[in-house]
C-alpha cells in the first residue's frame, strides 16, 4: 500500500520483541551447548526457519483471530521464563536438544505469525516496515539490559513487548478505515 505517514506503535513493538527473543534464544543456545560458530549458526538457522515457516503458515491459512495466537505466545514466554535452559536434563543429548529447541524457538514461530498476519492486513505497509525495523533496533540495543538484569528478564520484556502490539493493534484498523474514507471522500469530490 501507499504511505500514510502515520506510525504505527504494533509494529515497532512487534519488531521490540521479536528482536529481544531472537537474541535470548542465540544466547541461550550459546549456553546450552556453548559459543561456537556451529551453535551460533544453528541457533540463527533455527530463528529463520521459525519465522519462514510462520509467514508460509500465515500466507496458506486464514488467520481471523489473532486471540489464540497471542495466548500461545505469552504461554510459552512464561513456560521459558520458569523452565530456564538447563534445568531439565536428559540422558540423550539429542531428546535434551529437541526439548530446549522447540522450547526455545516455539514462541518465535507464534511471534512471526502476529506479525505475517499484521503485515497481511496492513494497508501502508512501508510505514509499517519501517516501524518495525526500528523497534527491532530498539530490541537490539534493549538486549543490554540482560547486562544488569540477566537473560530471564528479556523474557519479561518480549512479554511486555507483545501485550503493548496487541493493544496498540486497533490502530491499524482504524487507520485502514480513515484511509479508506478519505479515497471516497476523494472519489465523491
Amino acid at each position: 500500500g501507499s504511505g500514510s505517514g502515520a506510525w504505527s506503535w504494533h509494529f515497532f513493538f512487534l519488531g521490540a520483541g521479536f528482536m529481544l527473543l531472537e537474541t535470548k534464544s542465540i544466547v541461550q543456545f550459546a549456553l546450552l551447548w556453548g559459543s561456537t560458530w556451529s551453535s551460533a549458526s544453528l541457533a540463527i538457522a533455527s530463528v529463520l526457519v521459525m519465522a519462514l515457516a510462520s509467514a508460509l503458515v500465515a500466507s496458506q491459512v486464514d488467520i481471523r483471530r489473532r486471540g489464540p495466537i497471542v495466548v500461545a505466545l505469552l504461554a510459552l514466554i512464561a513456560v521459558n521464563y520458569v523452565v530456564p535452559v538447563g534445568r531439565v536434563t536428559f540422558d540423550s543429548r539429542i531428546a535434551e536438544s529437541l526439548f530446549y529447541g522447540a522450547l526455545v524457538f516455539s514462541p518465535v514461530f507464534c511471534a512471526g505469525l502476529l506479525f505475517s498476519t499484521s503485515f497481511k492486513d496492513s494497508s501502508s505497509t512501508a510505514d509499517d516496515f519501517g516501524a518495525n525495523l526500528l523497534g527491532a533496533m530498539v530490541g537490539g540495543v534493549g538486549e543490554y539490559l540482560s547486562l544488569l538484569a540477566g537473560y530471564r528478564f528479556l523474557l519479561i520484556l518480549v512479554a511486555i513487548c507483545y501485550v503493548l502490539a496487541i493493544v496498540t493493534r486497533r490502530r491499524i484498523a482504524d487507520r485502514g478505515l480513515r484511509i479508506a474514507d478519505s479515497i471516497a471522500d476523494s472519489i465523491v469530490d
